[in-house]
């Protein structure tokens, strides 16, 4: 039977996980939008758009976060985002 994936926004590269809130988050300034993420490499977590952030658990380049949590969105006044 297949195992549940870690949700999008997040990774993981442990193994014997028990719970998906072991995965741990997308890491800052990139979003993770497919489920199963094993890796950090850029082609399977790009970059947010540029005037988004991302600070962690984002699910696409705007910064909405996944269902574990996290942070981002339109950049702030004030602010650059590149």
């Amino acid at each position: 039977a297949s195992q549940p994936q870690c949700p999008i926004g997040s990774w993981s590269d442990d193994t014997h996980l028990v719970n998906k809130t072991q995965c741990k988050l997308c890491p800052p300034g990139r979003y993770c939008p497919l489920t199963g993420r094993s890796t950090v490499f850029e082609s399977a977590m790009p970059f947010c758009f540029g005037g988004y952030f991302c600070t962690a658990g984002a699910l696409d380049g705007f910064g909405k976060w996944g269902v574990l949590g996290g942070l981002g969105g339109p950049c702030p006044a004030g602010h650059y985002c590149p």
